[in-house]
């Protein structure tokens, strides 16, 4: 950019006496602005310095970013001042520049009340909450509230009774932060008690509008099926209104006659007002049975929230939602700070506002002087177009209202429409497309080209990718995520190399996603062809390996007993000892004895191994490095240890020597930064911090990985985290991934200016069946329609964050090909919408756009792997896991999985049982390595199945899914899931249950089997039924395993010794993945065959009583590794 302004640019710098609004498109200078306006104001207002400026921003980068560009814009003032008075005042501003309000939002209102202590009548030491310390805090307030006055309050009650306790904990955590919101809205009740009164009068005009349809029969063709169905329904017109018109309607008389799904031309005006009339019959019923119930929610919300509210009190804590809400609540009741604040900030200029909300608006209003028609002192700049951040509570329709208050107050709207960074080819194809994609006016949506920024470009490309969707006779399917990353890696081979030269040399590129969760597949792809690529905050900071072996290596120093985060360090390529080392030092840890001691042993040469000569040598120096590193540790303050283990472990060699060392390295100083700030601010010992990583840990947090210059490498990252930065290159991948909906079972939408706030809840019906009610329908529809505009604005956002080259990629079945042209009204989702805005027609390979090219996959060559220098090999983390209790008893106690595993190989079972030691999980490839690994998808469907009550299938999941793998798709585990919920083989199962049944039955002598019985069902003669989920391939029909047998004669005989004189009339495994059943046959006694077994194994004592069984599974066993028969071949 010029450093002359251009004209645009100089109206909305130099307009300091009035309000001003400024719409700022992608690329067009607004830091640039507000950095001039900050700097414009201190010239011409000689009254001001830089502390009655307020700035805020988005985030607190932001905030350093414009911070430093006025220090140093203000520092070129000094030196080009024209006289000593001139430079005097100048250099006055320069040294408050760094006490000057530029900051986010929360830190301004912190700011305010942490200042007026007596005013506000906090403590001024208040601590504000990390996000994961607000959450639990949040979980354990709500959980003392649920205990005190379970018993006590009627509605909490009535609400538990109807959710459940898990469901209700989980529906008043989803509100989160929106509950301060909600208990302020009055009139969140009204639809429901409206609904009440409306529903005499709807039953009266449903009634009327069937018997409408039923006497116009006549009119439908004498022989067709809906007269037919009419004149039927005739007879049954009595009865229908004695239902349709009863205090509590029933309409299945109704909807068993077919009157309502009938259809004719001749009546289609009436037939459609009838089915209308009965959908909504059904909302406002279910609205009207929520009257009693949603008044139950306000009431308890309410109470909670106070319960809240008093518990951060005592504990002098507030959530970050909290700032904004309580600088209102005393700016507004306190005239006197309201005029301290207003006299002390003269200008206030808010970047970004397209993603502030109501609430912020209030405050900078109040800042402002309430209405605008006072001072001129408020200047807001954004770009509703690039309004992304609703799941913060981003209300974009804010901006909008500010903008017309500013004109009907003699204020200026002004715009910035020349974009600085994008080819005319990137700028024309955005305004082609969003033209059309938002409801906005032109004037607001197109951008104009710079013509002295980035001349020339090629045509943005469109880059369709077909794939095998199924089997057939020419191959196996394909995954479609795989098959567009090669197309990726193809496109940058060949075509790149036609338009590189108009990239700088190291040029930025990014690949840009909606979500993360197929960037390693485009990652591993790029990078096994050959391209340079890193992944910009993908998995959290806290999980990043690098970071995650000094944790574990400070873990073992801090406890010697932390065998597992021992492990984890010495794996590391800063001591570098084996798999192979690991496990056979794990051999020696019997008897709880710690791993760190073994190793210790092995350093001082008391314990030997046989071990390689170099593993030998590491080992001895792991252990003699530990040790001096544990007594530092146990002497030295955090900061000093940090220092100590940089010397010792030299990060910055080690990691220099892998791949992406650079960003491994920023990772591992961000690390010690962290650990230096937290020791600094809360005086915190090394135990203290690494608790509080845990939790961050536990928490997900967010906490983004350090960046560095990526070279010339490819970023792979989010949407939302390019947000404010800019590319040569940009990707679009995976743009015709759906997104999946909102499940929440509580949905709660402020209402905006002339709109009333909605809380919709699911109402049970007569079966006490949870359903939507009308109000959660509307809430549901009115949120959808938001995330629908958001989702466009998203792709924007993406798009013009390209500065010479653009490519948008989707795929398309082959069974779907040629894509035929399609109009905008009925395309879905993004890949659909860009084909229908540009018109493309991939026969023709045309597009009516002549910005835009369209390029088919099948017209590049494979890409072909570069042969580049040999990259270092990254260890993955050793898959460790804690030993099973009853591991040290392999051959005294057993649980019917464990005698599974012994009849399939006995030689595993020893490793796995006896031994227990780790095993060494199998790389898969393909499609199986998107899946979650069997055990993980057993586990959630055995948690979701113990806690399904017949309702609210999707919660229950979703607390299944959070405990064993939150936040993966899950698809098989659900599929599985949702089919068996409403099997035959489920609903046939007898109410009265006892489910997860844990057991420890003794055999004889000194054996005892264990085990859980997945589900204990009693029949009406109080017999007992035994039921066993299995995730896994169910068997040939007929065949009999007894590996089956005999754990369901283990059941059997713990069930009827748990529960004397009832008997088990029927034991089963239900094979979940094809709903098929085995039965334990009764007529023969497998519980002797299964103690014998039990004996036989604790008849055994060496590694080579237990046989080799080799077959073809040998290949997939996770002890592959240890057995000597497998190595032999």
């Amino acid at each position: 950019m010029s450093k002359n302004p251009t004209p645009e640019q100089a109206l909305a710098i130099n307009t300091i006496k009035s309000n001003v609004s400024l719409l700022a498109g992608a690329g067009s200078g607004k830091t640039y602005v507000l950095m001039k306006r900050f700097v414009q104001i201190l010239r011409a207002d000689l009254s001001v310095n830089p502390t009655n400026i307020v700035a805020i921003t988005f985030t607190r980068k932001a905030a350093d970013e414009i911070k430093g560009r006025v220090r140093q814009a203000v520092s070129e003032c000094v030196e080009q001042a024209q006289n000593d008075l001139e430079r005097l005042r100048w250099q006055e501003h320069l040294q408050k520049v760094e006490s000057a309000p530029i900051s986010t939002i929360h830190s301004l209102c912190s700011r305010i009340l942490r200042d007026n202590p007596v005013e506000t009548q906090l403590d001024p030491e208040f601590t504000i909450l990390e996000d994961f310390e607000a959450q639990d805090f949040f979980k354990e307030t709500l959980q003392q509230y649920l205990r005190k006055n379970i018993k006590e309050n009627a509605a909490l009650r009535r609400l538990v009774q109807t959710y459940g306790v898990n469901s209700f904990v989980n529906q008043v955590t989803a509100l989160g932060d929106k509950l301060s919101e909600l208990v302020r809205d009055d009139n969140l009740a009204e639809p429901y008690l409206k609904a009440k009164e409306e529903l005499p009068a709807l039953q009266q005009k449903l009634f009327a509008a069937v018997r409408e349809v039923i006497e116009a029969r006549e009119a439908l063709g004498a022989k067709t099926k809906g007269r037919q169905t009419l004149t039927e329904a005739a007879g049954l017109l009595d009865e229908m209104q004695k239902q349709l018109l009863a205090p509590e309607p029933d309409c299945s008389l109704l909807d068993a006659s077919g009157v309502v799904k009938v259809s004719g031309k001749a009546l289609a005006a009436e037939l459609t007002n009838l089915k209308n009339l009965r959908q909504e019959l059904n909302n406002v019923l279910l609205n009207a049975k929520g009257c009693d119930l949603v008044q139950d929610w306000l009431a308890v919300l309410q109470e909670f929230y106070a319960c809240l509210s008093a518990r951060k009190q005592e504990n002098n804590v507030l959530f970050n939602d909290d700032l904004d809400l309580l600088a209102i609540e005393h700016l507004q009741k306190n005239e006197a700070l309201r005029q301290k604040y207003q006299e002390r900030y003269k200008y206030i200029m808010v970047d970004e506002f397209q993603d502030t909300n109501e609430r912020q608006r209030q405050l900078i209003y109040l800042l402002c002087g309430n209405k605008l028609d006072g001072k001129n002192n408020l200047f807001i700049v954004g770009d509703v177009k690039q309004s992304i951040y609703r799941f913060r509570h981003a209300d974009v329709s804010v901006f909008n209202r500010v903008k017309e208050d500013i004109a009907q107050n003699a204020g200026k709207n002004l715009g910035m429409k020349t974009n600085f960074r994008s080819t005319q080819s990137i700028v024309e194809s955005c305004n082609t497309a969003f033209c059309q994609l938002m409801d906005l006016p032109k004037e607001e949506i197109c951008l104009e080209h710079h013509e002295g920024a980035n001349t020339g470009g090629a045509k943005v490309c469109l880059l369709q990718v077909p794939y095998k969707s199924k089997d057939d006779d020419l191959g196996a399917k394909e995954d479609k995520w795989q098959k567009e990353a090669e197309a990726i890696a193809a496109y940058l081979q060949q075509e790149l190399p036609k338009v590189e030269q108009q990239l700088r040399p190291g040029a930025s590129k990014a690949i840009l996603l909606r979500a993360m969760t197929h960037c390693e597949i485009l990652r591993q792809t790029l990078q096994g062809y050959g391209i340079n690529c890193v992944v910009v905050k993908g998995k959290g900071f806290y999980e990043q390996q690098e970071v995650l072996d000094i944790l574990n290596l400070l873990a073992a120093l801090h406890n010697r007993y932390a065998s597992l985060e021992l492990a984890g360090a010495l794996r590391s390529n800063y001591f570098g000892l084996d798999d192979a080392t690991l496990t056979q030092l794990f051999w020696q840890t019997e008897n709880d004895k710690p791993l760190w001691d073994v190793l210790q042993a092995v350093g001082s040469g008391e314990l030997q191994l046989n071990l390689p000569p170099e593993q030998q040598a590491l080992a001895m120096q792991a252990a003699e490095r530990l040790r001096s590193l544990r007594q530092a540790a146990a002497l030295m303050a955090l900061p000093e240890l940090f220092a100590q283990l940089w010397d010792e472990l030299k990060p910055e060699f080690v990691l220099s020597q892998q791949e992406n060392g650079p960003s491994k390295l920023a990772n591992v100083k961000k690390l010690r930064r962290l650990a230096q700030q937290y020791c600094q601010t809360k005086q915190a010992s090394l135990a203290e911090w690494l608790q509080n990583v845990k939790d961050l840990r536990a928490s997900s947090s967010k906490e983004p990985a350090a960046t560095v210059q990526a070279d010339d490498a490819l970023q792979i990252m989010t949407i939302h985290n390019s947000k404010g930065l800019e590319f040569d290159l940009v990707i679009l991948p995976q743009l015709d991934k759906s997104v999946k909906g909102d499940t929440a079972s509580i949905k709660y939408l402020p209402g905006k200016e002339g709109e009333q706030g909605l809380l919709g809840i699911k109402v049970p019906d007569k079966e006490m069946q949870l359903q939507n009610s009308g109000v959660y329908e509307q809430a549901k529809a009115r949120d959808s329609e938001l995330e629908e505009e958001e989702s466009r604005r998203l792709l924007y956002v993406a798009m013009t964050r390209a500065k010479k080259q653009l490519l948008m990629v989707g795929t398309v079945a082959e069974e779907k090909l040629p894509e035929a042209v399609i109009g905008l009204p009925s395309a879905k989702g993004w890949w659909q919408q860009l084909q229908a805005v540009y018109e493309a027609d991939w026969e023709k390979q045309e597009s009516s756009c002549p910005w835009v090219r369209l390029l088919c996959a099948d017209a590049l060559s494979p890409a072909v792997a570069q042969q580049g220098e040999q990259q270092q090999l990254v260890l993955e983390p050793l898959a460790l896991a804690p030993l099973p209790a009853y591991a040290a008893c392999g051959r005294t106690c057993f649980t019917a999985s464990a005698l599974q595993t012994y009849l399939h190989c006995q030689r595993q079972y020893y490793y796995q049982q006896v031994l227990a030691v780790p095993e060494l999980e199998q790389t898969v490839s393909g499609e199986q390595a998107h899946e979650l690994p069997a055990s993980v998808t057993g586990s959630i469907v055995h948690k979701a199945l113990e806690l399904y009550n017949g309702y609210n299938e999707e919660a229950v999941f979703t607390i299944a899914l959070d405990e064993f793998a939150p936040g993966a798709a899950a698809t098989q585990a659900k599929s599985m899931f949702d089919a068996y919920i409403v099997s035959d083989l489920y609903k046939a199962l007898p109410k009265k249950q006892k489910r997860e049944l844990e057991f420890v039955q003794p055999l004889q002598q000194e054996l005892a089997a264990e085990g859980v019985i997945d589900l204990l069902a009693f029949d009406e003669d109080d017999n007992m039924i035994i039921v066993d989920y299995k995730t896994g391939t169910p068997p040939e029909p007929d065949e009999v395993k007894l590996g089956y047998a005999y754990q369901l004669a283990l059941y059997k005989d713990a069930a009827e010794k748990l529960y004397p004189g009832k008997k088990v009339v029927r034991a089963e495994l239900h094979f979940l993945q094809n709903m098929s059943v085995w039965q334990l046959p009764l007529d023969k006694s497998y519980l002797q065959e299964a103690v014998e077994l039990c004996e036989e194994i604790s008849g055994k004592g060496e590694e080579n009583d237990f046989a080799c069984i080799c077959n073809d599974s040998c290949a997939y066993c996770h002890y592959a590794y240890l057995c000597p028969q497998k190595n032999k071949e």
